[in-house]
């Protein structure tokens, strides 16, 4: 009887030595992932953006918004993807939850998916010795998964100074 008691204690030690690891497990592969998911989105956006903004010739003053929360960002490009004009407009800007880039003329798209939301874009137009006209893009993104466990919510800053070359 005592040797069976002993090994019931120590199955069900050894069990729940088990369940505590694969929860932990769990866990840490949905922390893995939804930080993932922000690091993904946010380096997408990010060089997109940084893409645009290097391909234009320069920045559209009467529809960018500089220096505030949910800003505009609106560039002057050379190519055109309509008939007989020969410079297009492309505008950045917050959209809902989501970060949009729209052409003349098309609809926009989002540059970052359903798993992050957008808590703060800002553009800040900066002045070189050059006079060349420099952006700084700051970028808040957190994960969109609506849990009450505080180890499940996480966000990322992103920051980054680019240069319009073809100005």
């Amino acid at each position: 009887m005592i040797e069976m008691v002993i090994y019931v204690g120590l199955s069900s030690i050894l069990v729940l030595v088990i369940a505590f690891f694969a929860s932990w497990l769990i866990q840490a592969g949905t922390k893995a992932k939804l930080s993932r998911a922000l690091t993904d989105n946010g380096r997408q956006a990010m060089d997109t953006i940084i893409f645009e903004i290097k391909k234009s010739q320069s920045i559209y003053e009467p529809a960018s918004v500089f220096d505030d929360n949910f800003g505009q960002l609106s560039l002057v490009q050379a190519t055109s993807s309509i008939p007989g004009e020969i410079q297009t407009y492309v505008d950045i800007f917050q959209c809902g939850a989501a970060i949009c880039l729209k052409r003349e003329g098309a609809e926009p798209i989002s540059l970052t998916n359903g798993q992050v939301r957008v808590s703060d874009f800002v553009f800040r137009r900066l002045l070189n010795v050059t006079d060349t006209p420099s952006i700084q893009i700051s970028l808040r993104l957190e994960n969109s998964f609506s849990s009450a466990r505080p180890e499940y919510q996480d966000f990322l800053d992103l920051t980054t100074t680019v240069n319009l070359r073809n100005y």
